[in-house]
């Protein structure tokens, strides 16, 4: 004989959520990748059935295209695999992806990535060819955008909401052109909300005179001029993808120490 009834037994309604459903996905989302490893989403899908529905669109939240490279901690991702999740769930990778990164693609690779999730809010181009490139294909919500000069002169769509512009030249045969191809769009005002530029050209140091009296033609009040080396672009990309510590983060925490007088 059971000492409880059926009435008195205390009942758990594990499918109800006793926290709102946008702090729950972030309490799973931080444990996840606490140790900045996106396999140990893998490990938390069985758990139980809501922790699988609010960490399983982390998966596909940045995805890597890289031709050839092992460079990446975050795995890789075939573009067959983004055309058939776009016909078999229109429209859902537009919210979900947020983070791309393509490195050493052909053209129409990208373009159907760009198309497939143009919900997008970070892009990493390097090594791909973009010669007749359709950039409008690029989200207009897009804030961080990492490429070369040659990829920035096809520029033919209006960022409005760019924050963070990086250039790099990952062959060298661009050299000198950052500064011709920076100084003419920023003359034009096509980046009304830019705050961070990074520009990562042989001899950068050279162009600033050029460039930083251009930075009056922007809209944004602070601008910070970000000097780096080229040696570590992919997992500098992934750093900020993962624990949100790039090399913006670095030189923001390097400036407000300076401001504070804490270091010379």
């Amino acid at each position: 004989m059971s000492w409880f009834s059926r009435k008195s037994t205390p009942q758990i309604q594990t499918s109800d959520p006793r926290l709102p459903p946008e702090l729950e996905r972030y309490i799973f989302e931080m444990y996840a990748l606490e140790y900045a490893d996106p396999e140990r989403i893998l490990q938390l899908l069985p758990v139980c059935h809501r922790v699988r529905v609010q960490l399983e669109p982390a998966l596909c939240r940045t995805r890597i295209f890289n031709d050839g490279s092992d460079e990446q901690r975050l795995p890789t991702c075939e573009i067959d695999v983004i055309d058939r999740l776009s016909t078999a769930y229109p429209g859902a990778l537009q919210n979900i992806v947020k983070n791309i990164m393509l490195i050493g693609e052909r053209r129409d690779t990208v373009e159907r990535m760009l198309r497939s999730c143009n919900g997008a809010e970070n892009v990493f181009l390097a090594g791909c060819a973009t010669r007749g490139l359709d950039l409008s294909l690029i989200s207009p919500s897009l804030r961080h955008f990492h490429c070369t000069a040659e990829t920035l002169e096809l520029l033919n769509w209006k960022p409005e909401a760019l924050t963070h512009l990086e250039l790099f030249n990952i062959d060298g045969h661009s050299h000198g052109r950052v500064p011709q191809t920076l100084l003419r769009l920023l003359s034009r005002k096509h980046f009304p909300r830019l705050a961070h530029l990074a520009i990562s050209a042989t001899s950068v140091i050279r162009y600033q005179p050029e460039v930083i009296p251009h930075l009056q033609n922007l809209e944004s009040i602070f601008i910070r001029l970000v000097l780096v080396s080229v040696s570590d672009y992919v997992e500098d990309w992934q750093d900020g993808v993962l624990t949100a510590n790039d090399f913006w983060a670095r030189a923001a925490r390097r400036i407000a120490n300076r401001l504070s007088g804490a270091v010379d």
